[in-house]
């Protein structure tokens, strides 16, 4: 019964959403092709050779010895050219520059706006539901709450797993069907294992989103977090060194085939398993009469509040503090403060507020 709910209140947007999604994967790989021409086409042009024949040892640099022109461009035009034999000599400069540059998604919706795509999406799946008073028509049909919000993330997420898969899975068959085989460098089962990879990876970050809808109940703060951990996702990426950003490769719609790493797996299942049981916590704990607030629960309260507050300070300081030369400075300060302050604003400024007006009512 619950499904067929689900399925007549939401199918247009749930076919909506599912387009977008393979939409935004095959146009990506659609435009990956359309690059690829254009490089090709580059690389065996006139223009191409005479810059090449002037300064050999500029394209070269960092090749083996003995290596051709031939083996720069295909280097250049192979995807997923992980470890090339005739590629980097052992501790190069350039030894960090496995081919994931070239493997960006462009085109009509990048890396960064499909993240945020799946966090408003697992985010509205609840959080709507809250704002229309949906909640309390399910709640009135004498179905228990772990039934409801079991039945329902079911629903959602199944639909939402298959759409991604299905779209890596296109994306890879027009990159195959466009591009020649020997530039592609990728057997069947590793293109079927990237796209896995690149579905559980975005699935996460569905899973995230969903926790925030089902977490915050403020009209405009409930939103406004999911910018914020936008981001907060950002901002951590970019901190991140080179060693451990090889494991978002995962984020294009083609993996790089470094796969999921372990340490990459073993974040993905622990970030969907904490992400479900803070969600299911929540809406097991949540009262109707809580519907405005900005954290629905307020056992919740102090853990977001140090997730934000301490979280956001460690990965600043790795980031950004640890990076200059002088860390007891104003300037750092008031940064560390701006965090805390924005920080407790968000969790604690109904709570503060109701106990100001308390004390006033009491004075008064």
């Amino acid at each position: 019964m619950l499904y067929k709910i689900f399925w007549q209140r939401s199918k247009w947007l749930i076919l909506l959403a599912s387009l977008i999604i393979i939409g935004s994967f095959s146009l990506s790989a659609k435009d990956l092709s359309n690059q690829w021409h254009q490089n090709y086409d580059y690389y065996h042009s006139k223009e191409f050779n005479q810059y090449f024949d002037e300064t050999p040892k500029n394209f070269l640099q960092g090749f083996k010895k003995g290596s051709t022109k031939a083996d720069y461009i295909r280097y250049n035009l192979t995807l997923h050219s992980k470890n090339t034999d005739y590629y980097l000599q052992p501790n190069s400069d350039l030894d960090h520059t496995d081919w994931i540059g070239y493997l960006s998604a462009t085109g009509s919706m990048s890396i960064f706006g499909r993240i945020f795509f799946f966090l408003f999406l697992g985010f509205a799946i609840f959080f709507i539901d809250l704002k229309t008073h949906f909640n309390k028509y399910l709640l009135s049909l004498n179905v228990k709450r772990s039934t409801i919000f079991r039945k329902k993330v079911i629903f959602y997420s199944l639909i939402v797993f298959i759409s991604t898969l299905m779209g890596c899975i296109i994306a890879q068959s027009i990159l195959c069907i466009s591009i020649p085989s020997e530039y592609l460098n990728v057997t069947f089962l590793q293109s079927i294992y990237a796209s896995i990879c690149t579905t559980l990876t975005y699935f996460t970050i569905y899973i995230i989103g969903l926790a925030c809808g089902v977490v915050l109940g403020h009209m405009v703060l409930g939103p406004l977090s999911i910018v914020l951990v936008f981001y907060y996702a950002a901002f951590v990426s970019a901190l991140l060194p080179y060693s451990l950003t090889k494991y978002l490769a995962t984020l294009q719609f083609i993996a790089t085939f470094y796969g999921i790493h372990p340490y990459l797996l073993a974040f993905l299942v622990i970030a969907i398993v904490c992400g479900l049981s803070i969600a299911y916590y929540s809406f097991s704990h949540t009262s109707l009469e809580e519907n405005g607030n900005y954290i629905l629960v307020p056992k919740l309260r102090l853990p977001i509040f140090l997730l934000m507050s301490v979280g956001t300070s460690l990965f600043f300081f790795y980031g950004y503090v640890s990076h200059t030369l002088v860390f007891s400075s104003f300037k750092h300060l008031f940064y560390f403060l701006f965090i805390w302050g924005i920080s407790t604003f968000l969790v604690y400024h109904q709570a503060l507020l109701k106990k100001w007006r308390s004390y006033q009512e009491k004075r008064g």
